[in-house]
Formats: C-alpha cells, sequence, structure tokens
C-alpha cells in the first residue's frame, strides 16, 4: 500500500493548557492553501533526523490549510497557522525528502523573506 504518513504532535504554548494545539496521524496529507505571509522561529529550526546544529531561518508559510486521513480512514480538513502550521509543513517536508535546513538562505542565513513573522 502506496501510503505517506507522520505522527503530529504539537503541544500546547499555555503553559495552563495540556491539551495539544494539534495531535494526529495524518496520511496523505497535502496543503490545500498557504498563506502569502511568511512565519520563521526566531531560534530556528531543529530535527531528531539531522545529528548537527544548522543555524539560520527556516521561512514557511504561516497559515495552512491541510488535508489529510486518520488511521481510521476519515478525512480531514484543518486549518493551522503559526507555530501548528510550521510544524506539520517540517512533518510533510520529510515525506518529500526535504529537510529544515533545505530552506535556508545559503547567503545569509538570519535573513528571512520581508514581513516574516517571528514566531517564538
Amino acid at each position: 500500500i502506496s501510503k505517506q504518513m507522520a505522527a503530529v504532535l504539537v503541544p500546547s504554548l499555555d503553559e495552563d493548557d495540556d491539551q495539544p494545539s494539534f495531535k494526529d496521524v495524518i496520511i496523505n496529507p497535502v496543503i490545500v492553501s498557504e498563506s502569502v505571509q511568511y512565519g520563521a522561529l526566531t531560534e530556528g529550526e531543529g530535527c531528531l533526523s539531522v545529528d548537527k546544529d544548522v543555524p539560520g531561518y527556516v521561512p514557511r508559510h504561516d497559515r495552512i490549510t491541510l488535508r489529510y486521513q486518520d488511521v481510521n480512514g476519515e478525512s480531514h480538513k484543518v486549518r493551522l497557522k503559526n507555530y501548528p502550521a510550521i510544524v506539520c509543513q517540517h512533518e510533510i517536508d520529510h515525506l518529500h525528502g526535504v529537510l529544515f535546513y533545505d530552506h535556508i538562505n545559503k547567503d545569509d542565513p538570519f535573513k528571512a523573506p520581508d514581513d516574516t513573522i517571528m514566531i517564538s
């Protein structure tokens, strides 16, 4: 069976909220729409698949609409923004053989596209 899947858990950024911002197994995920505006983590991104620090901003779409199936075969369509959108794009990139450092500006790693929202 040809399927792409990733398990995604985005904890809440609110210390008082123990419910995750997003949690699901996403099967055959497709980003059906994305914002023009970019977002990037102020500390950059890291990855358990990469055994070294690669400094720089990783610009990603700040808002996405994601369509996928869960492990029960049910279809979902969710809108994500800021950190949850970045995490899902990071995981979907893995499914396509892309790593976070592929998005970093090689000439100026800490230059982000104009009007990028910096997310801490």
